[in-house]
């Protein structure tokens, strides 16, 4: 249905869509994720019900995510009338989220920040609901700053223009702006690093331990046999720093350092494959189709 209707648009549309798409694909990957979505419809409606977002998600996207045509069966449906969608409607609803985008997202983080701000986004929406909820947002304030009160979590939830009890990906991105925003890229990274170790540890304990789909766990295992030199059964400091800086090859020896610790490093000076497993959970998300085209 997609590429039917893909065909039948017009060249502004066509140019209006992959406008949109460009900034609301913050990480890059060519596809729009669940969160991405949110953030869109939310644009739409401010007050639209997450369920009817994920339902309306899975109408439109494929088994890679959300793709540009696919985005276009989407503003069709939501400007368009049961008579159908007309170039003018279509071109004045893409118009309107590509200005809100504007104001949300592009004027808030440039885009090499954003990818690295999403994937912290994504490593505390665990559960791939398209939005960090209050207590998961005060643990995180709280990584950042320790001595941050309850009030302050909620003054800076108020700041952060968040709606409801929920944090989506533009409130997200406010926040790590506001937090991290001043500094130069290098520090930034690194307190983006920082956070995302913090979220390891917190994964990787008891009843937060994230649970594997098999397709996730078979693909991981390939990942770790390939790194695993020796072919020993475990990981070293550095096998996993060569694999690390395959996703980011900015990454300083001790970010490597501090992540290798937190997943088990520091109890035998290796990790194993379970703990490289809640690893790359943290780091890619749950849903197998994501997982296994991050990996």
């Amino acid at each position: 249905m997609a590429q039917i209707a893909w065909s039948t648009l017009t060249n502004r549309a066509r140019s209006d869509t992959e406008r949109l798409f460009a900034l609301y694909d913050a990480d890059g990957s060519g596809s729009i994720d669940h969160a991405e979505f949110m953030s869109i419809c939310r644009s739409y409606d401010p007050s639209v019900d997450p369920k009817l977002v994920l339902q309306s998600y899975r109408s439109v996207a494929g088994p890679e995510g959300l793709d540009t045509p696919g985005l276009a069966v989407w503003v069709m449906n939501a400007f368009g009338s049961a008579q159908g969608c007309s170039e003018l409607d279509f071109c004045r609803g893409a118009a309107a989220l590509i200005a809100t985008a504007g104001e949300g997202i592009s004027s808030i983080l440039p885009y090499a920040r954003r990818k690295k701000a999403h994937m912290l986004f994504k490593a505390y929406d665990s559960e791939e609901k398209g939005f960090v909820d209050t207590p998961k947002f005060t643990t995180l304030c709280k990584q950042y700053d320790p001595n941050i009160t309850q009030s302050g979590v909620a003054k800076t939830f108020e700041m952060v223009g968040a709606t409801g009890d929920k944090i989506d990906i533009v409130a997200f991105y406010r926040w790590v702006n506001m937090m991290l925003g001043d500094c130069d890229d290098v520090v930034f990274d690194e307190g983006v690093q920082d956070l995302l170790v913090s979220a390891a540890l917190i994964a990787s304990s008891g009843q937060n331990r994230q649970q594997a789909h098999p397709s996730s766990r078979k693909w991981t295992l390939k990942l770790f046999q390939l790194f695993d030199r020796t072919h020993s059964g475990f990981m070293s400091v550095s096998e996993f720093g060569e694999l690390c800086r395959r996703y980011d090859p900015a990454m300083s020896d001790q970010s490597v350092r501090d992540t290798f610790d937190a997943y088990g490093g520091a109890q035998g000076g290796e990790v194993k494959f379970d703990q490289f497993l809640q690893w790359c959970l943290t780091m890619f998300g749950a849903e197998p189709v994501a997982f296994e085209q991050a990996i």
